[in-house]
């Protein structure tokens, strides 16, 4: 029969080897502990017929031992002989300390005396416990002023900790959980047998940001801390991390939790709430913009368009009767050209302050999109770009005006191919997206700088180089499709391509759904 295991958990050496001899005598095998962290590892991982425990010992106590004993079913079969040098301090806490039998420490022929009726109790199967419990060895001890005050002490900064309402977790240097008060445990949704002992990385999933932040402390010779947000299961955290330095060694961590759930839930609202506020101010000063441009151009149009017909005029005239030959005809060309540009801005303002409604009517956009690809379908040859259509089956039927809409299409899809040079692919999608048709214009070209992208809508701003555009193109297609109640939406990046999409309301009638 192999021989019962005994344990003996002391913060002192000498002394578990000064009491040892005295259990192998009675042929027991004595198993050895020297802080309360190494007596839980052992006892939950070797058969244990008895442990002798001191109530004071380094990480965690000999109280918080026997009660983790005593609240685990596996374990709590364990007979827990208190062996201490304070006993007699702690005499009225006997009952909240919970052990079978208590022995006072002293001359090691009394403790021997003691240990031995423990031990034959045992064999005899008596179990005491709590107060009524005999505690052995105190017939010529009294109590001590001085350790009874430093007990006191202990007891009230644990008091302090217990009504803390963060969490506080004290770790060792390396990184196993020495204790951890009330407010911890309800954050982490544990008990305290489960949490003292284990590995800090392994409560939180091995978090990086966490591990490097505590070997960085740990390298410290003096107090710092830092601090780290985090999400845990469903939790936010916030947390504080502080070293704990002993004459220049690191000796653990102390770690302050706070819940932050219900605040940064508030954040993502505010956030979110304050996204839409810029959204809707970018949009009023856009109106503001729009409006100040429409006075401005009903103002100038006529006043300017009248001298332009004249110019256009003159000098088509001029051209007419110049000989090929003449020199002077290439700059005949030259201002006519210009004029030309400038009759298709003010064409543009024309069209940007005077749209109105048009004729509204209910049409299927997809069949709108295929009669602009027909008008676009000679440069796309030319320029090498490849058209993608992906159309769902279903009508998504809109009530809008075909022409306008037509041109919205018309200069989007010439900005794209604009943009491809070189070639490339454009894609056309229809989708219904929250009661929206999208159409949704996706290109592979030179896509557009992060900067310029909130101007993009602007009047008059363009990309494009002078020559080339007017900067009017996408502040009327915006325009447009504003007037039947959608928007155009824009995604790019530089190098990448660029996606705009217009959005419409659908009518609202059985049948329509996603497609």
């Amino acid at each position: 029969m192999e021989p019962k295991n005994i344990l003996i958990a002391d913060g002192n050496p000498s002394f578990i080897d000064s009491i040892s001899p005295i259990i192998l005598d009675e042929g027991y095998q004595v198993m050895k502990a020297h802080s309360g962290i190494d007596a839980l590892e052992i006892i939950k991982h070797q058969p244990c017929h008895c442990v002798f425990l001191d109530l004071v010992m380094p990480k965690v106590d000999g109280t918080r031992v026997c009660r983790y004993i005593k609240e685990d079913q596996q374990l709590s079969h364990i007979p827990v002989a208190v062996l201490s040098g304070t006993i007699t301090e702690n005499i009225s806490r006997l009952d909240d300390i919970g052990a079978d039998f208590y022995i006072a420490k002293g001359p090691i022929k009394s403790m021997k005396k003691n240990i031995l009726i423990v031990l034959r109790q045992l064999e005899s199967g008596v179990r005491i416990c709590g107060e009524s419990a005999p505690v052995l060895g105190t017939d010529s001890l009294y109590p001590r002023a001085v350790t009874k005050d430093l007990l006191q002490y202990q007891r009230h900064g644990e008091a302090v900790l217990r009504n803390m309402g963060e969490g506080v977790i004290e770790v060792d240097a390396d990184f196993k959980i020495v204790s951890i008060n009330p407010a911890g445990l309800i954050i982490f949704q544990a008990l305290e047998r489960e949490i003292v002992g284990s590995k800090l990385f392994n409560i939180f999933n091995n978090n990086k940001e966490m591990q490097v932040i505590l070997r960085r402390l740990s390298k410290a010779k003096e107090y710092c801390n830092e601090r780290l947000t985090l999400r845990y299961k469903d939790k936010t955290l916030r947390i504080v991390f502080t070293n704990l330095v002993m004459e220049d060694h690191n000796e653990g961590f102390l770690l302050i939790v706070q819940d932050i759930t219900d605040l940064f839930r508030k954040i993502e609202e505010l956030t979110l709430i304050n996204d839409e506020l810029n959204k809707t101010q970018a949009q009023l000063i856009q109106a503001a913009k729009l409006s100040a441009l429409g006075q401005l151009a009903a103002n100038i149009t006529h006043e300017i368009n009248t001298p332009l017909t004249s110019v256009l005029g003159y000098v088509s005239l001029l051209l007419n009767s110049t000989d090929e030959s003449d020199p002077r005809k290439g700059d005949l060309k030259i201002i006519q050209g210009e004029a030309l540009r400038a009759r298709n801005i003010i064409s543009g303002l024309l069209n940007f302050v005077y749209q109105g409604e048009g004729s509204l009517q209910e049409l299927d956009v997809r069949e709108l999109v295929k009669e602009t690809l027909l008008l676009v379908s000679h440069r796309a040859k030319s320029q090498k770009v490849e058209v993608f259509e992906h159309f769902g089956k279903e009508s998504l039927p809109v009530v809008v005006d075909a022409n306008q809409l037509k041109q919205v299409f018309i200069n989007l899809i010439n900005n794209a191919f604009d943009a491809m040079p070189e070639g490339g692919a454009l894609t056309i999608t229809t989708l219904n997206q929250g009661g929206f048709l999208n159409i949704q214009f996706q290109d592979s070209g030179e896509g557009i700088a992060s900067d310029a992208l909130s101007e993009i809508f602007d009047p008059f701003f363009t990309t494009k180089p002078k020559s080339k555009g007017t900067g009017l193109g996408l502040s009327l297609s915006l325009k447009i499709v504003k007037s039947f109640g959608g928007t155009i939406e824009v995604k790019s990046e530089k190098g990448k391509g660029s996606t705009f999409t217009v959005r419409i309301p659908l009518i609202e009638r059985k049948g329509v759904r996603d497609a």
